[in-house]
């Protein structure tokens, strides 16, 4: 996924990966992401004019984050370490994070854990999990999980 907002122009829209990275046309602008720069060009698909030409930071530009679907519910594993320490396994798609998710307060069922592109939010007494990009704040998932079922209620 996508968003650029500049003045007027503003698109928010999922990318297909091509063979040279991803794309997406909306309305009459091309949309082109390179995975491996962060660069990103804005054309036109009536005339080819380019609107924009700029590069992302590449933490934005990896795989899992930029060519998220957000189709389905992720298959979700959350096991406990320590009594302040949990480790999550969530896919779906091309999406992956495994790591330590760690207790906020030692008053509190509430765990946070990152791999610097997003941050994982368990609470373990509702059972919801929210996974967010880092950089731009945008959610990607907000789902309740089962321990137990591997999968989202």
């Amino acid at each position: 996924m996508i968003q650029i907002t500049d003045g007027n122009f503003r698109v928010h829209t999922y990318l297909s990966a091509d063979e040279n990275g991803y794309v997406s046309e909306e309305g009459v602008s091309r949309i082109y992401l390179n995975p491996l720069t962060g660069q990103v060009i804005v054309t036109s698909t009536e005339t080819g004019e380019e609107f924009y030409n700029y590069y992302i930071h590449p933490i934005n530009t990896h795989p899992n984050v930029s060519s998220h679907s957000h189709v389905g519910t992720p298959v979700t594993s959350i096991t406990q370490q320590t009594l302040d320490r949990l480790y999550a396994e969530i896919t779906e798609g091309d999406f992956s994070f495994s790591g330590v998710l760690t207790r906020t307060s030692p008053s509190v069922n509430f765990f946070i854990g990152s791999d610097n592109q997003v941050r994982v939010m368990y609470d373990r007494d509702t059972g919801r999990v929210v996974i967010i990009n880092m950089v731009t704040g945008d959610e990607f998932y907000n789902y309740f999980y089962s321990p137990g079922s591997g999968f989202a209620n």
